[in-house]
C-alpha cells in the first residue's frame, strides 16, 4: 500500500485522496494513522494541500512505520529516542524487535537481520534484510548505497562544504577529533537559514559513529537538542534525520528510492 505522492496543484486531502482510493479505504487510512504529509501524520480529511507538498501512504504496525517492503527487505522509520537493536540494559523496546514481531504475525518461521543502525537520538530510515544472504549483499555493497540527512545547527551555516575530520572513540563511548582516528567524510548543502538556526541537508561518504554529529560541533555548529556533543538548549530532541535511501535492490536490482520527509517540521523552526 505504500505509495509517495506529490502534490501538483493546490487542493484539500480528501479531494486528492478520493482520485486514488474509495471512501471506504479513506477512512480505514486516516482511522490507524497512515496518512502524512510532509512527513507529519494527518487526520484531518479537510487538510490543505499545496503545490509540490509530499502525501506518503504507509502500512502501519501499532508504532512500527514500514515504508517499503518486498520478500526480500524491508524498510522501516525509526523515531528518535530508540535503539535500533537491543542492549545490555534494553532487549525488546527496539525497532529490530518491532520488526522481528510484526514479520513473525504473518510466518512464524520468519527471520529478520540488521543491515545497519542509527544511533538512539537520530530518527530515520532503516533496512532488515530477510535472510542472511540478502543482508550479506547489501552490507558488502553498502558504500554504493546514498544515505541522505537533514538536521538542524545552531548558527548560520550557508555554504556547501565537505566536512572531513579523523575521528575516534574513547572508553566513554565518545567519539572526538584526533590525528589517529578513522577519516570520515560528510558534505553539507545549506537549505535555510535564520539569524540563530540552519536547516542542512547532508551525505555521508562514509559511515563513522557520530560523525556527523562530532564534525558539525568541530565546525562550530551544534545540532539542536544534542544533549552529548552539543550545547544547552531548550530543544526536547536531536533535530538529526537521515531521510533518504537510494540503492540498487538486491535481487532485481531495480533503484529504490526511499524517503522520509521532515523539511517542512523542520522548517518550522526557523519560521
Amino acid at each position: 500500500m505504500n505509495n509517495s505522492y506529490v502534490i501538483l496543484e493546490n487542493t484539500d486531502l480528501l479531494t486528492f485522496l478520493s482520485k486514488h482510493y474509495d471512501l471506504k479505504t479513506i477512512k480505514v487510512l486516516l482511522k490507524f494513522k497512515m496518512v502524512f504529509v510532509n512527513g507529519i501524520e494527518v487526520s484531518n480529511i479537510h487538510t490543505k494541500l499545496n503545490m509540490n507538498d509530499n502525501v506518503l501512504i504507509i502500512k502501519r504496525d501499532k508504532d512500527l512505520f514500514i515504508l517499503y517492503e518486498d520478500k526480500y527487505i524491508i524498510i522501516c522509520y525509526k523515531p528518535y529516542n530508540l535503539l535500533t537493536v537491543a542492549d545490555k540494559k534494553e532487549r525488546e523496546n527496539t525497532l529490530y524487535h518491532k520488526v522481528s514481531m510484526y514479520l513473525k504475525k504473518k510466518n512464524k518461521n520468519s527471520k529478520v537481520f540488521i543491515v545497519h543502525r542509527l544511533d538512539y537520538e537520530t530518527s530515520g530510515l532503516v533496512i532488515f534484510a530477510k535472510s542472511k544472504e540478502i543482508q550479506g549483499i547489501l552490507q558488502n555493497n553498502w558504500n554504493d548505497v546514498i544515505r541522505n540527512y537533514i538536521c538542524v545547527v545552531h548558527g548560520i551555516f550557508d555554504k556547501e562544504n565537505t566536512l572531513k575530520y579523523y575521528l575516534k572513540e574513547n572508553s566513554s563511548l565518545m567519539v572526538y577529533k584526533s590525528k589517529n582516528g578513522s577519516l570520515a567524510i560528510t558534505d553539507v548543502f545549506p537549505i535555510k537559514n535564520n539569524s540563530k538556526y540552519s536547516l542542512l541537508s547532508l551525505n555521508i561518504k562514509t559511515g563513522k559513529k557520530h560523525q556527523i554529529r562530532v564534525s558539525l560541533k568541530e565546525e562550530g555548529h551544534p545540532i539542536l537538542g544534542d544533549t552529548k556533543y552539543g550545547i544547552k538548549d531548550k530543544f526536547k530532541h536531536l533535530y538529526l534525520c537521515a531521510n533518504k535511501l537510494e540503492f540498487n535492490h538486491p535481487i532485481t536490482n531495480k533503484k529504490i528510492v526511499i524517503e522520509w520527509n521532515l523539511t517542512h517540521e523542520y522548517k518550522k523552526i526557523l519560521s
